[in-house]
């Protein structure tokens, strides 16, 4: 007779269903296991003073200029970041943020703004792809975090500068031309 002992067993979540080796691997019941670096989150700053634990930081950051800025889908993390800066005046009261630039942002949505070709589908499907695969559970591409003009916060962007690069040939120009209306 087989038997197994507990410590051999491994459960359908804890199956592997991507690795990208060296970096991190995303197992089927949804955990996240990085490779690489660190898995420690550095200490954030001290609610009280303000200051972090980088000193060179503290006395040398001017946070009444700050831009945030990002390209491609770190164009949309910055965009939302600024959002939610814009939201939680209490929480980066000492930050004034001056402006973003945002380099050929992943701006997206789900209706169609010019006619496909093949390879603009399949350009469609690998996003579709990648897209599940960072978030199974989602709304679309209507999702706020893709999709500028469906977030009811857009509003709560606090900076007066914005500085939007875009290549002529970007697949994704048209959104972004849409998002600046």
């Amino acid at each position: 007779m087989f038997s197994v002992s507990p410590s051999t067993y491994i459960s359908i979540s804890e199956e592997v269903s991507l690795e990208i080796r060296g970096w991190c691997r995303i197992h089927k019941g949804g955990r996240f296991e990085r490779l690489a670096g660190t898995t420690t989150v550095p200490a954030g700053p001290d609610p009280l003073t303000g200051h972090g634990p980088d000193k060179w930081l503290n006395d040398y950051a001017d946070l009444k200029n700050v831009f945030l800025g990002g390209d491609s889908v770190g164009g949309n993390i910055a965009h939302n970041m600024a959002i939610r800066a814009g939201l939680n005046l209490n929480v980066v009261s000492k930050i004034e943020l001056k402006g973003l630039i945002l380099l050929h942002p992943f701006f997206n949505g789900e209706e169609p703004i010019e006619p496909k070709t093949r390879k603009d589908r399949e350009f469609e499907a690998a996003k579709d792809y990648l897209w599940n695969l960072v978030n199974p559970k989602r709304i679309g591409w209507d999702d706020p975090l893709f999709n500028p003009g469906t977030d009811p916060n857009v509003s709560g962007l606090r900076c007066s500068k914005i500085l939007v690069c875009i290549g002529e040939k970007d697949k994704l120009r048209g959104w972004v031309c849409i998002t600046k209306k």
